[in-house]
């Protein structure tokens, strides 16, 4: 589900990346909101609907034969909310991927075969 009217900017103008930190609801998923630590994505499209404000964003979601990537209209007064999501940088993207990297080396490292 989309906004009425839909809209694209400049992404000089808005932080690329944000993390979330709180129970953020979408416009798609009424019922449940988007899960914590989740990495959104700005795609620099705006909509509105009425007198509300929409952001959309892209998660990925990591599955059997690659991520799927899914798309999120959320209210800008909501991105925006410290205590709901954190604009973060390239580096969280990249130190995020490292840290999975470096759990599946020492995961490979502790098997029991390989350590006699």
């Amino acid at each position: 589900m989309s906004p009425k009217r839909v809209f694209r900017y400049k992404r000089e103008r808005h932080p690329r990346y944000f993390r979330v930190v709180g129970p953020l609801h979408s416009l798609d998923a009424i019922a449940k909101p988007i899960p914590l630590g989740a990495l959104l994505t700005a795609t620099g499209e705006y909509g509105r609907s009425g007198n509300r404000y929409y952001v959309r964003l892209t998660r990925r979601i990591p599955a059997r034969r690659g991520p799927v990537v899914l798309e999120e209209w959320v209210l800008t007064r909501d991105l925006m909310n410290p205590m709901l999501a954190k604009p973060c940088d390239k580096r969280c993207v990249l130190r995020r991927k490292s840290d999975r990297a470096k759990a599946a080396l020492r995961a490979i490292l502790n098997f029991a075969p390989l350590r006699k």
